[in-house]
């Protein structure tokens, strides 16, 4: 509904300018409006910015933890099924989680999310150790510099290698293997 002026009725009001900052009522904090979800049924944002949302329900985990557990595993049992369906359909993704978790524990210095098939087009499919186009579940992507050697979990570290290249080669660098036995491999 259009609001009207009330000393001309009919010169309609022009359009609130959409907002860019938002106050959080937990912490008090002016926020960019990003920080804030939007509820599309109410065509508005949450009062709560994420941060604040996050520690809530983190601390509602902790203080309700055998709750939280027992009802997370019977939703597990109730949805087997659909479980089991989304991790088929989303192994891709699950893989990546996987490889970040891993980074994170070796405190790798840099993560980002990596775009696998982007990798695999730049190095054409090719194992950069010994040359063969590896296929389906012998296809896997090798950090250059090993992440227990201090390296990143980054685009510019990853190569396609075949699985047995990449199982043989271990945490050891480039100058540390011996390159000509990877070579031979391709050969066979």
């Amino acid at each position: 509904m259009q609001e009207w002026h009330a000393a001309h009725p009919w010169v309609p009001t022009p359009p609130k300018p959409k907002p860019t900052e938002k106050r959080c009522n937990e912490c008090g904090n002016v926020k960019p409006i990003a920080d804030f979800r939007f509820l599309r049924g109410y065509n508005r944002h949450v009062p709560y910015c994420r941060e604040c949302i996050r520690k809530r329900s983190r601390e509602y985990y902790w203080a309700n933890r055998e709750r939280c557990l027992s009802l997370d595993a019977v939703r597990r049992v109730f949805n087997r099924e659909k479980i089991a369906q989304r991790r088929r359909d989303n192994r891709h993704v699950l893989r990546d989680c996987d490889a970040r978790r891993r980074a994170r524990k070796r405190n790798a210095p840099r993560i980002e999310k990596i775009d696998r098939a982007a990798i695999i087009a730049r190095d054409n499919g090719t194992c950069y150790l010994c040359g063969c186009k590896p296929a389906g579940r012998d296809l896997t992507l090798d950090h250059v510099i090993p992440l227990v050697r201090g390296g990143s979990h980054t685009a510019d570290n990853l190569r396609v290698a075949c699985r047995s290249c990449n199982s043989s080669k271990r945490t050891r660098l480039l100058s540390e293997i011996d390159i000509t036995r990877y070579l031979r491999r391709s050969e066979r």
